[in-house]
């Protein structure tokens, strides 16, 4: 059939289909699946559609499918298959058997491309009058894009990669708070944007405000000595956190039932990634723990214990032939020529006038920070590994044991559920890199701000096409039609609970900004800032993540050093050697390398 055809059936019968309210099918349900049965039936191609239902997407999924067989009758028809066990992958390779269009985790979706498991996608984007990249989200549009590599050949994330998927929505990490704990400890939550802040006011995530500095039309309730204000639309700085944190936090000893926490987040990356700094980094070793793994050029290296400090660019200028804008943090290759020729005159001078701002956390510095939110020797407002017995982290917030706690957007519908009845919540971003003079204004080189990236990870699913599939063109429609205005619109009812829609015209329009659903974050503008600026977490950075579990369990285990009980040092000359050999057998590159 010509894609052509699809258009025309499409235009002509999508909107009044559509328009067919779910209460109104719902209501004669029996009648519906004998429509459906009819309409397989007679369809000239039967496409597969493998996907994870939950209660949230279940209904929603039935009824997309549902219309797009309405509207393609006769033509087209999809069946929904519910992938129960998480066995994507294992189906994707069974020719015959394989699914023609699928909802892939973005864990699995590297090793699916090196299996060959996938079909392209550039042509049927290039040609579409449906998608348009533009709309969608850069960084999740990006991490779909991937050249398997080899022993001769590097591999290729991001940029003009081949695309093999494409995103299903946006999930951002952000910090729940509850709110009727923070009004409990006289906490003032504001929400506003920080180039929208009145005069007098700071901007901070947190700030303790006193009446000599307090703007005169805030009416704020006082604490002892000092007004506590949160601003849920700003990201607190590592201090800021920490201090805001203690107040919540009162611990009895270790694993006591009644101890409370102010916050709790498994993830560093909005730490490390803030000053310029990651896990792994070409061609790094440290000097001290590599001796187990040399390290090639052209081959990742460990280096959370990378000890050199990060740059900030505070003019506009160009390193080692990357042009750089006042803001922006070199990257490791362009700060490592940096630290190479300190002593040339254009990088002296450059170093010399600030330009080049030598002055930011190391990668180290910044784990360490992270870490201290749980070690004994550090600033305590974390339960240990050792203290879940049996709970978990989101059942802990839910119990009011955690003020604090990130988690994934999608996360609000299982969060919400905890808390309905209970406490009122909301969403505020994760932790940035930031630094405030005496009078609480942000400090300024050259006239930018001393300030890291604002930076969090997100979580999400993609649709792909089956290199098996005989017909691709007709399940490109179906994936069009998933991405399509019309049905993204379906999602945006659902508010938070279901993510960030796709589609960036979605995610801004009142619909979604406006949801009130059930268990759906109110936070938008917070939300929508994430999902612009979030990235893929590093067990999605290379063909696989087993490097990761060479050193992850020894930091996150009982008695690890999370736990306070085993010293970072202690853990890089455990871990780095083994966490190196992992790598060189890799081909895939990050995001940018």
């Amino acid at each position: 059939m010509k894609f052509s055809k699809i258009k025309r059936i499409l235009t002509v019968l999508l909107a009044c289909v559509i328009a067919v309210g779910a209460t109104a099918l719902a209501a004669c349900k029996s009648e519906e699946e004998k429509a459906d049965e009819g309409r397989r039936e007679q369809a000239k191609v039967r496409l597969t559609f493998l996907t994870q239902t939950n209660k949230l997407n279940e209904d929603r999924l039935q009824q997309t499918v549902y219309n797009f067989n309405a509207a393609y009758e006769g033509e087209i028809h999809v069946t929904l298959v519910e992938d129960l066990g998480g066995t994507a992958l294992t189906q994707l390779g069974t020719e015959g058997e394989a699914p023609d269009i699928v909802s892939l985790d973005e864990r699995s979706f590297k090793t699916a491309v090196d299996s060959l498991y996938l079909a392209p996608l550039d042509d049927y984007i290039e040609n579409s009058e449906t998608i348009d990249i533009d709309d969608m989200w850069l960084n999740a549009v990006e991490r779909f894009r991937y050249d398997s590599g080899n022993a001769t050949t590097p591999g290729k994330s991001g940029g003009d990669a081949t695309q093999y998927a494409m995103p299903a929505d946006s999930n951002p990490v952000m910090i729940y708070y509850n709110i009727d704990w923070f009004e409990e400890k006289g906490i003032n939550i504001i929400s506003i944007a920080e180039d929208k802040l009145p005069v007098g006011y700071l901007p901070h995530g947190y700030y303790e405000y006193t009446d000599t500095n307090k703007p005169a039309d805030a009416d704020w309730v006082k604490t002892g000595n000092v007004y506590r204000v949160f601003n849920n639309q700003i990201p607190m700085n590592w201090e800021e956190l920490m201090q805001l944190g203690k107040i919540f936090t009162n611990i009895i000893k270790d694993k006591d039932a009644n101890n409370k926490y102010g916050f709790m987040s498994e993830w560093w990356f909005s730490w490390g990634w803030s000053v310029g700094g990651d896990c792994i980094q070409l061609g790094f070793t440290d000097g001290v723990n590599s001796k187990e793994g040399s390290v090639s050029p052209n081959k990742y290296g460990l280096s959370l214990n990378d000890q050199n400090k990060n740059i900030l660019v505070t003019k506009n200028t160009t390193v080692n032939g990357t042009p750089y804008s006042a803001g922006d943090i070199l990257s490791y290759k362009d700060r490592t020529y940096v630290e190479e020729h300190a002593s040339d005159a254009d990088i002296k001078a450059l170093l010399d006038d600030d330009t080049l701002y030598d002055k930011l956390p190391s990668m180290r510095e910044a784990f360490e920070t992270f870490l201290n939110i749980s070690m004994e020797n550090g600033t305590r407002v974390a339960p240990k590994p050792s203290e879940l017995s049996g709970t978990d982290y989101n059942s802990m917030f839910g119990n009011e044991q955690i003020a604090m706690l990130a988690q994934t957007t999608v996360a609000s519908y299982t969060l919400g559920d905890y808390a309905e009845g209970y406490f009122e919540w909301d969403v505020a971003p994760m932790p940035q890199y930031r630094v405030y003079n005496t009078d609480g204004t942000l400090k300024e080189v050259n006239g930018t701000p001393v300030t890291g990236k604002k930076a969090t990870h997100s979580t999400l699913s993609c649709y792909a096409i089956s290199s098996y599939s005989k017909n691709k063109e007709e399940a490109w429609a179906f994936i069009e039609y998933l991405l399509s205005g019309n049905v993204q619109s379906m999602s945006a009812e659902f508010g938070s609970a279901m993510g960030v829609p796709a589609l960036k015209s979605i995610a801004t329009s009142e619909e979604w900004l406006n949801s009130t659903a059930n268990h759906s974050a109110t936070n938008k503008a917070a939300l929508l800032a994430a999902s612009d600026y979030s990235r893929v977490g590093d067990w999605s950075y290379l063909e696989t993540d087993q490097w990761i579990n060479q050193w992850q369990g020894r930091l996150n285990e009982a008695g690890g050093v999370r736990d306070g009980k085993t010293t970072l040092d202690t853990f890089f000359s455990e871990v780095t050697g083994r966490t190196n050999n992992a790598l060189a057998s890799l081909y895939a590159r990050k995001i940018g390398d």
